[in-house]
Parts: C-alpha cells; sequence; structure tokens
C-alpha cells in the first residue's frame, strides 16, 4: 500500500504527465498550421494532382490574378495549394500572377518545379509580373527557363493586350529598363482595334498618376507605393511624367487601359480607382499573417477574378473572398 507521501508524489507526477502531453499536442497543432500542405502529397499522381491549362476558348474567358502569395520561404499560401488540387483554376482560361509568390522564389530551382505544378507556369495563359520577392536571389533564369517568356512582354488575347512590366528593374538594368521602354511605347504607339490594354504590374507604380489618387496616399495603402520608380535611367522619367501620358493617349483613342498591382493585402485587401483620364488602377494581393493596420482590424484576403465577353468587348471584375473560396471548395 502507497504511503500518504507516495500517494502525493504520484499524483504529481500524472499532472505533470498531463500538462506534458497536454503542451506536446499544442505544438504539434502549431506545427501543422505552419506547414504548408504540398500541392503533391506522397503517393499521388502529379498528373492528378498539378495544375494543367486545358478549358477551351470561349466568348466568356474567365481570368484569375494571384498577387504577393507567399506564406512561407519556398510555397505559396495554403489555401491556395488547397484550391489548386480541388481544381478551383480548371474554371478560367487565364492565370495572371503579381508577383512575390514565394518569399525566396529563385534561391532553388526546385521552388520553380512546385509552382510550375501550380500554375502551368510555361503555357502563354499563364502570365507572370515579377516581384522584388522572386528575383531578390538573383537567379531570375530558373524563371525564364520555366515560363520560356522574358520577365517584361506583350501578349494578345483576342480583343485584349496584356502588357506585363518588370517593375524591379532599376539603375544599372539600363539597357533592360531603355529595352522595356522601347516595348511600352511602340505598344501605346501602335494599339489599335483591341478593346482593353491590361497592364500587369507587382509593385505600385501609378500612386502618383493624377490629383485623385495622390489624395487617397498609396502610401498607407499598398504594401510598397514605387510611384519613384525610374521607367529609365535618367531623371524625371517617373509615371506620371514619362508613363501616364503614353497611356493616356491609348485611353482617348477608346481603348480601356486597366492597371492590376500584385503588392498588395498588407494594408489593405482590395483596390480599385478610375483615374481622371478614364484608365482603372486596380490593387490585389494576399497577406494572410496581417490582420490589422494601425490599430484597426483588416478584412479576409481576397482574390481577383474578372471576365472577358469577347464578344461585347467587355472586360469586368470582383474581389473574392479567399477564406470562403476555401470552404466551398
Amino acid at each position: 500500500m502507497l504511503s500518504d507521501n507516495n500517494k502525493t508524489h504520484l499524483h504529481t507526477f500524472s499532472k505533470n504527465i498531463q500538462f506534458a502531453l497536454f503542451l506536446a499536442i499544442i505544438c504539434l497543432a502549431l506545427s501543422c498550421e505552419k506547414t504548408p500542405v504540398t500541392p503533391i502529397d506522397e503517393g499521388e499522381n502529379p498528373a492528378d494532382t498539378c495544375f494543367h491549362q486545358t478549358k477551351e476558348a470561349s466568348t466568356l474567358e474567365r481570368i484569375v490574378f494571384l498577387g504577393h502569395t507567399y506564406h512561407l520561404p519556398y510555397s505559396v499560401d495554403e489555401r491556395l495549394e488547397y484550391l489548386v488540387k480541388q481544381k478551383y483554376l480548371d474554371q478560367f482560361q487565364h492565370v495572371w500572377l503579381g508577383g512575390d509568390m514565394c518569399s525566396e522564389t529563385t534561391k532553388d530551382s526546385t521552388t520553380l518545379d512546385y509552382m510550375n505544378c501550380l500554375f502551368d507556369l510555361s503555357h502563354p495563359h499563364t502570365l507572370w509580373a515579377p516581384g522584388n520577392h522572386d528575383v531578390r536571389n538573383g537567379n531570375t533564369h530558373f524563371i525564364t527557363n520555366i515560363t520560356e517568356r522574358p520577365l517584361y512582354y506583350t501578349t494578345t488575347l483576342d480583343n485584349l493586350v496584356v502588357m506585363v512590366l518588370n517593375t524591379n528593374l532599376e539603375e544599372p538594368d539600363c539597357d533592360e529598363l531603355d529595352t522595356q521602354l522601347a516595348m511600352l511605347t511602340t505598344v501605346c504607339d501602335t494599339i489599335q482595334d483591341a478593346s482593353h490594354l491590361v497592364v500587369l504590374t507587382h509593385h505600385v507604380i501609378w500612386g502618383d498618376a493624377d490629383d485623385g489618387i495622390r489624395n487617397i496616399s498609396m502610401w498607407d495603402r499598398a504594401n510598397g507605393n514605387k510611384a519613384f520608380w525610374l521607367s529609365e535611367c535618367k531623371p524625371n522619367t517617373k509615371f506620371h511624367q514619362t508613363l501616364y501620358p503614353l497611356f493616356t493617349a491609348v485611353q482617348d483613342r477608346g481603348i480601356q487601359v486597366v492597371f492590376i498591382a500584385g503588392d498588395y493585402g498588407q494594408r489593405e485587401k482590395e483596390f480599385q480607382y478610375l483615374t481622371e483620364k478614364g484608365i482603372w488602377l486596380i490593387g490585389s494581393g494576399i497577406a494572410r499573417t496581417y490582420t490589422e493596420h494601425n490599430g484597426v482590424a483588416l478584412p479576409s484576403d481576397h482574390i481577383l477574378e474578372l471576365t472577358l465577353d469577347k464578344t461585347q468587348r467587355e472586360l469586368t471584375w470582383e474581389f473574392v473572398n479567399l477564406d470562403s473560396l476555401a470552404l466551398v471548395w
């Protein structure tokens, strides 16, 4: 028979074991929460798990825009991974990526293989405007090798013209800046018969486009307002001084200009603004860990879904709650 003293030690030991088990369960739960669900689980067939563009062209084409998607260094937000596995992307003819896809996208080439599984990067309808997190490790050839495209280009989708810009370029990348500016100028000078010119960027470079948006102050809305970005290696080549007049000339010819930037979500979850000249400026990005800004609670993350009506020559869009999507799918 146990003495009272031994009973006390046994009771204490039992409570310690229970507490240790409780801590272990909590730690396991937290580690599971931080561990991304990979798009290819062991034993699964990659052909069944990876996304491949298969939806045929139609008069109504759907587009999804995904920006600032990283959560961990080598993976995107788990909710997106889940949606890919649930075939959410299969409803779209086009996937547009707004940059900062992983926080260390080009540190290792296997990260690009992972992203290719998610987004079918080499497909001509998957467009990617690179972000600073995508290129900061310097191995940009990882991107160009797998996409089979440069980091800036222009493509035509029926009556829609899409220009993809690399807003990471800056001095001393003067040759690349000049080449990109030449592409941009040529497109703006020669575009005709198109219904829209859509410009995909990672950074918000249009934060000082006109007086109205200056009053809004993108410094407190976008993740990083890069209105100071120089389009070439010369002074006074900021957006409103050099580029904006080129795009307003396109708008004046009856071609709707739409800018979409992906460096968004940390201070505000969605943004759209119609300039005095009739140009749309849109910001859309994901930032799961950012739940408040300046002490004010932020809404849930949203992604951008667009629809192109080729018959009516109309482009419409809506911001869709990412948490709700993950529940529905």
